[in-house]
């Protein structure tokens, strides 16, 4: 997905707080390594709301909105359709129970149900003892959006004691 402003004046369109001008009538295609500087651009925000530039997508032109959240990377927004909930119960301390995420999967949560237990989560077999991300008592791991174009992820989870149960919401 492209990012190009479409200036909808007949004189060229300073951004001030970026430094790059966009033609008269004319367009600017943001490089992707530019991205965060126009994500935090107030100049090119204010630009857009008084319909001086239009962002276009690469196929249309968006709404004042769309193109502000565009600019600011928050579009395409994702959204949810369905929400599966999966219970599981790991056996001993220490030992890694492996969560298959659904490709169709757009954002998860994993915590445990007992909030005196804490977990380990990693991205490889054998993680939990070396790389891991723990999961303090009482919290959850949130992870969103998933790329639509790859496959869900694999999680290898250890809980710091027996009998554990993951909760795990998955929203596609």
């Amino acid at each position: 997905m492209s990012k190009i402003l479409k200036n909808n004046t007949a004189s060229p369109v300073l951004i001030p707080d970026v430094g790059q001008t966009v033609p008269a009538s004319g367009q600017l295609v943001i490089s992707p390594t530019l991205y965060s500087l126009y994500a935090a651009s107030s100049n090119t925000v204010t630009f857009i709301g008084n319909a001086t530039l239009t962002v276009n997508d690469g196929s249309s032109d968006l709404g004042i909105s769309s193109g502000v959240d565009l600019i600011k990377g928050l579009f395409p927004r994702l959204e949810y359709h369905t929400q599966a909930i999966t219970n599981t119960t790991m056996g001993l301390a220490g030992i890694e129970s492996t969560v298959v995420v659904a490709a169709t999967t757009k954002k998860i949560t994993i915590r445990a149900r007992q909030a005196t237990h804490t977990l380990k989560i990693a991205n490889v077999v054998g993680g939990t003892a070396t790389s891991y991300i723990t999961i303090r008592q009482g919290n959850a791991y949130h992870l969103y959006p998933f790329r639509p174009d790859s496959p869900g992820p694999t999680f290898y989870i250890a809980s710091t004691k027996d009998a554990t149960v993951l909760e795990i919401e998955e929203w596609s």
